[in-house]
């Protein structure tokens, strides 16, 4: 999860002069945090489960995986409407303005504050992770 921070950090730096090389970063990066994660996550979650209750097991984990976009994605939308003007919001979404200028900015200025939105919550769920503990192993 550390490393999808430091994507999602990366990502909120972003700017109207960045270079389309941030993002390509950026995505390689979170990219190589969410495998790390996943891979180590449903291990956990599936050798945690009762052998007669993996079926339920993976339905659940593949059920909380996409609330988790949904949230994610919920949350980020939500963050921007609220940083990002109304009448600037409508017109780049709309597509009846270009975005150039201040609009640009403000849009851009919209998008960093979500991003670090996303780095709280990914923080949080990193904290969470933590704090369970490892399970018990056999003898």
């Amino acid at each position: 999860m550390g490393i999808s921070v430091v994507a999602l950090l990366l990502f909120a730096q972003m700017t109207t002069d960045s270079g389309l090389w941030v993002p390509a970063v950026g995505n390689a990066v979170i990219m190589v945090g969410g495998s790390f994660f996943s891979s180590a996550n449903s291990s956990a979650v599936m050798k945690a489960a009762p052998p007669e209750q993996l079926g339920i097991a993976s339905g659940v984990l593949r059920t909380f995986a996409g609330v988790g976009m949904v949230f994610s994605f919920t949350v980020a939308i939500l963050v921007a409407a609220h940083a990002i003007p109304r009448s600037t919001a409508f017109a780049v979404f709309v597509g009846s303005a270009g975005l150039c200028g201040a609009d640009a900015q403000i849009f851009t200025s919209g998008l960093s504050t979500a991003f670090y939105a996303l780095t709280g919550v990914l923080l949080l769920a990193a904290a969470l992770s933590a704090l369970r503990g490892r399970a018990a192993s056999c003898p």
